[in-house]
Parts: structure tokens; C-alpha cells; sequence
């Protein structure tokens, strides 16, 4: 899955450093997703896209879902936000990532904050470290808590289960993370969850989605949402109090693709989130400027969205 989502994030870099290098007015929601096809295609083992490409500009991305038609689909616009979600099958395992973008050089200052904060949301999930048995439940209101800060939320859960080289929507569907609930299996009498119900709580190995969003509707409206494929893994916590013997679990990131720079406003963010900002930015610039060889543009869009904050 490291594997897989290395090249998905060389692609998809390469891609919107194109895109915003002038080619978004030549292109429609269409030809744009034509283009990220034939780069997730270049590289190897791809077999497929795991879904239909989410090319979306300004008002079109404010639609869940949304299918760009050849036939009546929009001209990108300027001066608004562009979100792309997608995905691929390759051999070695199966992507789904979302990254949204500005076009043009006016940067919308309200637009700005709501993406800041839907990055908050995805810095929480990103950090969160929880107990054995917690389920994406429990968890799905830290994606939320920057946008209902300010009377904002979005209407679809944070992340579903992601397989390898399988579903990329994979059940059960409860081991996604949601508003969802799920009823709770007891601990027996070694404080261990037992049971068939035991395969819906978060484990080390499982993979998800961290995407939280906002989305307006109007004439001027745009979508916001940002996905990275995350990973439960085991996590070391300092226990104070001895008694409370469950172990405790976080996530790592298994795709590391630069966010928006010009739309994060650094004052929203607290120490903790600049922190995980300028240690996911870094593992970009490892990951990524070391196997874009002689591409200059992505290398420098890479850069220009990784300094440190």
C-alpha cells in the first residue's frame, strides 16, 4: 500500500502542478481528469482507476459525488477552488485520495478559512490516538470540531475501510469512520473486546480514509474536502495510571501529497497541527523530489507547497 500510493502521489503532483501551470484554461472538468488518468496509467502495474474520477471546479464540487459528463461538463474556472478525488488499482494496492486546489491568483479569504479548517479536521483524525476497541464513530467528531466551531459541518462520514488491490469502498462499512453509530461489544473479565463484533473496531492493519469536508451550494459555491489513505497502527502512550491495561492506537499516513500552501491560513492552526503540517510536509519532499528526476515544474510545485510553517 506504501508502494501503491508512492506512485499515486508522484501522479497526482504531477498532474496539479500541470493543471495550475496555466493548463486549467484549456481544459474542462473532462479533459482535466483525461490528463490525471494518463499519469496514474504511466506508472507501474496500474490496472485500473478504483472509481470514477471526482473532477470538480467552483459550484460542481459542492455536489457529493459529482460526475462530470463529456458531453456538458464545466470549463475550469478561475479564481475558485478545484477538487479532484481519485483513486487507483494497481497491483500492489488500491488509492483514494482527494486534494483541493485554488485556480487563479485571487485568493477567496472565506474560502481560505473554510479549507483551513476542514485541514484541521483531517490534522485531528491524523494525530487522534485512541484505545483497543474504539470504533471510527467515537472518532468522527474531531473532523468536525474547527468547522462546527463556527457553525460549519459536512454531511457524509470522515472515511470508509480501503483494501488492497480489492474494494475501495470495503466493508464493514462500520470500521469506517462516521456519525454513524455502532453498539459497543462488553470487555470480559480480562478487559479484552471479544467476538465477532470485535472485527468492526479500529486494529492495527486496518486501512481508512481521513476525508473531512465543507461544501456550498449557489451559483458561487465550491467543495472542499481533503483524503489521505491512513493506517492503524500500534502507538506508544505514557500511561499515568497503570490500572487501565487496553493498548492504545494512532494512525500513519500512507500517501504524502502537498496540500493547498495559499489556502492555509497559519494563524487558524494551533502548535500541535503546525507541528504535524511541517512533519507531513517534509516526508513529501523525501518521498516525492527524489523520484521526479529531471521534472522541474512538479519538483518546484512540490516545494512551493512544503515549506515549513
Amino acid at each position: 500500500m506504501y508502494s501503491a500510493n508512492l506512485k499515486a502521489a508522484r501522479a497526482l503532483s504531477k498532474y496539479l502542478a500541470w493543471l495550475q501551470n496555466g493548463n486549467w484554461k484549456n481544459c474542462d472538468e473532462v479533459t482535466a481528469s483525461d490528463k490525471l488518468y494518463d499519469l496514474y496509467a504511466a506508472e507501474a502495474d496500474f490496472m485500473s482507476l478504483s472509481f470514477d474520477t471526482i473532477s470538480s471546479t467552483g459550484p460542481s464540487g459542492s455536489i457529493l459525488h459529482y460526475k462530470a459528463k463529456r458531453e456538458n461538463c464545466k470549463q475550469i474556472i478561475e479564481n475558485t477552488t478545484y477538487l479532484c478525488d481519485s483513486g487507483v488499482q494497481y497491483l500492489d494496492g488500491t488509492t483514494d485520495t482527494t486534494r483541493t486546489v485554488w485556480i487563479g491568483d485571487e485568493v477567496n479569504d472565506y474560502i481560505k478559512e473554510c479549507y483551513t479548517r476542514v485541514l484541521k479536521g483531517h490534522i485531528q483524525i491524523a494525530n487522534v490516538q485512541f484505545p483497543e476497541g474504539t470504533r471510527g464513530y467515537q472518532i468522527d467528531s474531531l473532523a468536525r470540531k474547527a468547522l462546527w466551531d463556527v457553525g460549519l459541518d459536512f454531511l457524509h462520514g470522515t472515511g470508509h475501510g480501503v483494501g488492497q488491490y480489492g474494494n475501495v469502498h470495503e466493508d464493514p462499512r462500520s470500521m469506517g469512520i462516521s456519525y454513524k453509530f455502532v453498539s459497543m461489544t462488553a470487555p470480559n473479565d480480562d478487559d479484552k473486546l471479544v467476538g465477532h463484533d470485535s472485527m468492526t473496531w479500529l486494529r492495527p492493519g486496518y486501512i481508512v480514509s481521513n476525508e473531512p469536508g465543507y461544501y456550498q451550494e449557489g451559483d458561487d459555491g465550491f467543495g472542499i474536502r481533503l483524503e489521505n489513505v491512513i493506517m492503524v497502527k500500534d502507538k506508544a502512550v505514557e500511561k499515568k495510571y497503570k490500572h487501565f491495561t487496553r493498548e492504545f492506537y494512532g494512525f500513519t499516513d500512507l500517501i504524502f501529497c502537498p496540500y493547498e500552501m495559499r489556502l492555509i491560513d497559519v494563524e487558524l492552526l494551533d502548535e500541535d497541527e503546525k507541528k504535524w503540517m511541517n512533519w507531513y510536509s517534509e516526508n513529501c519532499r523525501k518521498n516525492l523530489l527524489p523520484i521526479l528526476e529531471s521534472d522541474d515544474l512538479t519538483k518546484k510545485w512540490v516545494e512551493d507547497n512544503t515549506v515549513q510553517i
